[in-house]
């Protein structure tokens, strides 16, 4: 059968990939190598020898989004994103038998005959991280492998059958936009794709034997000792591959991923293997290819592109689709014009700044209230450290900085000092820093949650001081309590969701008065909160207007002038599409601050706002009647039911009941009767 081993990398891991191919050429010399680079090859230097492997460059794969995803995606990224591509590459158009990937930090201590064993009787073969169980803190810990996945995708081999041409299929789409590093959402490049392969995919194969794919995360619970004959066996099992994860070339480092072992503590055999595959890895031109430019890393004007700017053209379509991919002429300076802008709500912050804070979990911890306007703490934390933090440019950090020294609000006077304790914080500010450089020594010595609990700790004292807000609204000084205006009565979404507001303010205990706005609402009007009938009375100093943008010009002709000026209005609106509708933007006029219920909807109306917009969740109030069961609807008991809802008075094509329907008959053609959709319609008349 014939079988083809490939890796995949850019220039600057030649050497890792050279070093792997090279155990591949001694112990399978009839496997076809191919190294498929992800990257332009030209400049490679060292010239590649045709004899070590194939370099199969990264456009030949015929992947139709590529500028897209080498726009969105980070080096990391995009090496994971194409690797089912290459699977399918190989397969299809070159028709192997047998193919298996390995990473490129990966070396073979013997022949690939336990993997085409495996598949013999597999179409899928795996491996796990850990399979056994571990007992101590340090990282990384069994909640690292629930984060980045189960399986270890350094390793994975296929036969060409039916059922590996579907995981590809299902893989490219899949990683087409969702291969990226985002612990807190779930994601971590093509691994955590991988949890789901067993379940979704037959005749997988998970392979337990510890010789495969030992590496620092699972070294702890496996015993690497050297057999009479010379060999190495990893509990009593031989040594197939390990994975040198983090290894550093100089060999000074066993892994940076890791704070469980240094080179010093290390099994002798171990720590033997990895001198000498360092060895091997300057051998093959480390020096050399380590220094080579990854060439989609930098604008075409020579800047280097931040990956937070990757994730907003992947997460921002639309923006991506206005400012352009980053190979375009002119895109460095309308992106980079686009990341110094404050956006709205903000005084001191850029684009750039929020985006390293949104994208570092012990940064909103530590500032959590960055977002609801207290800006002035993490800015400070920015200026001081944003330039030793990776992927700043200092253009960023000049940018805040310039804010921070002159008046960030027309007659603010400049942002507030901190005037007492001055040279504690000063000093909690230089030990902060400190700490900061002296990680890489301290990190082989502690555990990860001792560190975060330190990083913590001086973050909250150098930086968390307490000072007086920015801003505040102009509030008369009325008594404290909030007039509630809107459509308190309809029976449709904005209406609901003010009823909500009404029960939250019940529950915090914060005075409100109803006012009932019906101009403009023609849905039916039938759960009018008590107390809001007849009631013009609106005693308090903020309103909150549960009126959509579309309608509050209206409400601004129709209520009394004097309910507008003299109070600090709050609106809170939903829309669902990216594009706000610029015919809407007047009602921007009639606010001094926006709520909205998820962020994607705070995305689409903060684009152009001249106020804040802020994420405010509705309130949750869950009061089931258990009379109104499914025989109450006339419903059938015993089969899986769909449901969809849309409001004929909403616009049609937001709702999209009909994508609903349709996916529902591409799912279910034929009528089934374990099988029904269920269409809820408001005002279906209309």
């Amino acid at each position: 059968m014939s079988l083809c081993v490939f890796t995949i990398c850019s220039k600057n891991y030649l050497h890792y990939a050279r070093t792997l191919m090279e155990s591949v050429r001694l112990h399978q010399p009839g496997a076809v190598r191919v190294v498929a680079l992800c990257d332009d090859p030209d400049g490679i230097e060292p010239a590649l020898d045709p004899e070590e492997f194939e370099l199969l460059p990264m456009g030949a794969l015929g992947i139709p989004e590529l500028p897209l995803m080498v726009s969105k995606y980070s080096v990391l990224e995009l090496n994971t994103a194409v690797k089912p591509s290459v699977f399918q590459y190989l397969l299809t158009h070159r028709h192997f038998d047998q193919v298996v990937y390995f990473d490129p930090d990966i070396r073979l201590y013997r022949d690939l005959t336990p993997v085409c064993a495996c598949l013999e009787s597999a179409s899928i073969v795996l491996t796990p991280h850990i399979t056994d169980p571990i007992r101590d803190e340090r990282h990384p810990g069994e909640i690292t492998f629930l984060l980045c996945g189960t399986y270890n995708l350094g390793f994975i081999a296929v036969k060409n059958t039916p059922e590996a041409g579907r995981l590809m299929t299902w893989w490219q789409d899949r990683l087409r936009d969702e291969c990226v590093v985002d612990i807190p959402h779930g994601l971590f490049v093509d691994q955590k794709w991988a949890n789901l392969i067993p379940g979704l995919f037959e005749s997988v194969y998970i392979c337990r034997d510890p010789g495969w794919n030992t590496a620092y995360w699972n070294l702890a619970q496996r015993e690497i000792t050297c057999a009479a004959d010379g060999s190495l066996q990893v509990n009593q099992s031989p040594l197939f591959f390990f994975h040198f994860s983090g290894v550093n070339v100089e060999g000074t480092v066993f892994s940076s991923h890791q704070d469980r072992f240094t080179l010093s503590n290390l099994p002798e055999e171990v720590r033997a293997l990895t001198l000498d595959y360092c060895g091997r890895l300057r051998e093959n031109g480390a020096e050399s290819y380590a220094s080579l430019l990854y060439a989609y890393s930098r604008f075409p004007g020579g800047r280097k592109i931040p990956d937070f700017i990757r994730r907003i053209h992947r997460t921002h379509p639309y923006i991506a689709k206005e400012l352009g991919v980053f190979s375009e002429s002119g895109s460095e300076e309308k992106w980079m014009r686009y990341a110094l802008e404050i956006p709205p709500g903000y005084h001191i912050l850029n684009r750039a700044a929020l985006a390293v804070y949104e994208m570092r979990i012990d940064l909103t911890n530590a500032f959590p209230d960055v977002p609801l306007g207290n800006e002035l703490p993490y800015a400070n934390w920015f200026v001081d450290n944003g330039n030793q933090q990776p992927d700043v440019d200092p253009d960023f950090v000049s940018d805040v900085a310039k804010r921070l020294q002159g008046p960030v609000l027309p007659g603010s006077g400049g942002p507030p000092k901190v005037k007492k304790h001055r040279f504690r914080v000063n000093l909690y500010r230089g030990i902060y820093r400190i700490a900061w450089r002296l990680q890489r020594w301290v990190t082989p010595l502690t555990s990860m949650a001792f560190r975060r609990k330190v990083h913590a700790f001086l973050v909250h004292l150098a930086y968390n001081q307490k000072t007086p807000p920015i801003s505040l609204p102009q509030i008369p000084p009325h008594a404290f309590g909030v007039n509630l205006i809107g459509y308190l009565g309809a029976e449709n979404g904005v209406g609901r969701a003010a009823r909500l507001s009404i029960a939250a303010a019940e529950a915090a205990e914060i005075p409100a008065s109803l006012r009932n706005f019906e101009v403009g609402c023609v849905s039916r009007k039938e759960e009018l909160p008590e107390g809001a009938a007849g009631n013009v009375d609106s005693p308090y100093p903020i309103n909150l207007f549960h009126i959509n943008a579309d309608q509050i010009p209206i409400a601004h002709s129709q209520l009394e002038p004097e309910l507008f000026s003299g109070h600090y209005n709050i609106g809170f609106w939903y829309w669902e599409l990216q594009e706000f509708p610029a015919a809407w933007h007047t009602a921007y006029s009639h606010l001094d601050e926006i709520w909205v219920a998820t962020g994607f909807c705070q995305e689409a109306i903060s684009r152009f706002s001249p106020v804040p917009v802020l994420k405010m969740p509705p309130g949750i109030q869950v009061e089931p009647d258990p009379t109104l069961d499914r025989s109450f609807f006339g419903l059938p008991e015993e089969c899986f039911l769909f449901l969809t809802m849309a409001d004929g008075l909403s616009f049609f094509e937001r709702k999209n009941s009909l994508a609903t329907v349709q996916a529902f008959l591409t799912a279910f053609p034929e009528p089934q009767e374990k099988v029904k959709l269920v269409v809820k319609v408001m005002n279906s008349g209309c």
